[in-house]
């Protein structure tokens, strides 16, 4: 699986992104162990709805990714590109949160006020690097036109994804976090049914995948 070592960093926002990340909630409930597959889309049930503020989250005993290491992974191959600039702007944000770790002054900063068992959450995050995977995209397996002739499932992603991580020796753990860009005319799908898509229903889905 061909791959391009990256230290720079990028600019719009993508149209699919797979995230490893787990849920931050209050409480003092028993932690439970982490996931071991990725999780995949989360659809929206309240799409285009206006909710009145709640209060804090609450916990419910679930894993919560105390600390993270982020990559970017940027999926073109051969006949697809981003926009000039795209994956430099992209990965400049990831690093200047990543610098900006312990500070008050963006909304990361609120992650501190939930904890679970051991304690609170610490806004600390590295970014550890991004990289461009030019695995051809198999077959389309939804569809989402008019928006894209490109159409990856869920499952089709999350495959990449581990297939990549694998091939790359990159970690996979309770702390490490994925996001997978694909360009412009790629779109995705919760299913191959193709009842919730991206341009129409989601703009990211998000997943999470522990050892």
């Amino acid at each position: 699986m061909p791959a391009e070592g990256r230290a720079s960093a990028v600019a719009l926002v993508a149209s699919v992104l797979v995230a490893a990340a787990a849920a931050s909630a209050s409480g003092s409930a028993a932690g439970a162990s982490p996931p071991q597959s990725f999780r995949g889309v989360v659809p929206s049930t309240l799409a285009g709805q206006s909710q009145a503020p709640a209060g804090r989250l609450d916990y419910h005993g679930g894993p919560v990714m105390r600390t993270n290491t982020t990559y970017s992974i940027y999926w073109a191959p051969a006949g697809f590109s981003y926009q000039s600039g795209y994956d430099s702007a992209i990965d400049k944000y990831l690093r200047d949160v990543a610098a900006a770790s312990g500070s008050l002054s963006n909304v990361y900063s609120i992650s501190a006020q939930y904890s679970d068992s051991s304690g609170p959450i610490a806004y600390r995050s590295t970014f550890a690097g991004s990289f461009h995977d030019t695995t051809p995209y198999p077959a389309s397996g939804c569809d989402d036109s008019p928006y894209a002739s490109v159409c990856l499932t869920d499952a089709q992603l999350q495959a990449e994804l581990v297939s990549f991580t694998a091939a790359n020796h990159l970690p996979v753990n309770g702390t490490t976090l994925y996001f997978l860009f694909t360009p412009l005319d790629v779109g995705s799908c919760f299913d191959s049914g193709s009842s919730q898509c991206s341009y129409r229903q989601f703009c990211a889905t998000t997943a999470t995948r522990a050892r």
